[in-house]
């Protein structure tokens, strides 16, 4: 008897005329050590009843060591992007998972966290436009960090911290909808307010 069942899970790709999509990231993203998870979210296999939510969506939420939380990155607006890309052949072929950003500073806080994520692991969340979170790293595939210092130039250049990131994935970077704890609160990523009061939906 044949081992092997082939799911046929696909739906079709639709878009409606008028509806909005908005692009971009937005003005914060949250950042933590791989050495700080005690825990991580897992995204289920493809079955029989799986959805396209449950698909691209962790579940659970990710567990931190003691007195640990995500630390946050201001960003410049307007300058955030994620792109995904396959890489490999079938059947291990994963995703490149990349996000380009600019943090305005490059006082002494930026040039350390520039000094010292070179060489650490890390795992990203990223809040788009339209206020859902993506992940770049997990357990298996750490995301790495490059980050570029400039003082810009003139009496117009722009300087700042520019941030690559880049983490292998299964997917194109899996939506989030578990806990954030921060040093502001537990923010639900699934709907953007903020344990105590308030709303990341601003940043």
């Amino acid at each position: 008897m044949a081992k092997c069942k082939t799911l046929t899970l696909y739906t079709s790709l639709e878009h409606c005329t008028g509806q909005k999509v908005l692009p971009g990231v937005r003005q914060r993203c949250y950042y933590i050590s791989r050495r700080d998870i005690v825990k991580y979210p897992t995204l289920a296999a493809p079955a029989a009843d799986s959805t396209p939510e449950k698909l691209t969506t962790y579940v659970g939420s990710f567990t931190l060591a003691a007195d640990k939380k995500w630390l946050s990155i201001d960003l410049v607006p307007g300058k955030g992007n994620i792109e995904c890309e396959p890489q490999g052949s079938k059947p291990s072929v994963t995703y490149l998972c990349k996000f380009t950003a600019t943090h305005p500073t490059i006082d002494e806080d930026a040039t350390a966290f520039a000094r010292m994520a070179a060489d650490d692991d890390f795992v990203f969340l990223i809040q788009t436009r339209s206020g859902r979170f993506r992940v770049l790293g997990g357990e298996a595939f750490p995301a790495e960090v490059k980050a570029k210092l400039s003082t810009g130039e003139g009496t117009t250049g722009e300087g700042g911290l520019s941030i690559e990131i880049e983490a292998t994935d299964l997917m194109p970077a899996p939506f989030y909808v578990g806990d954030i704890l921060t040093a502001d609160g537990t923010i639900k990523a699934a709907t953007g307010e903020v344990s105590g009061g308030g709303s990341a939906s601003g940043h």
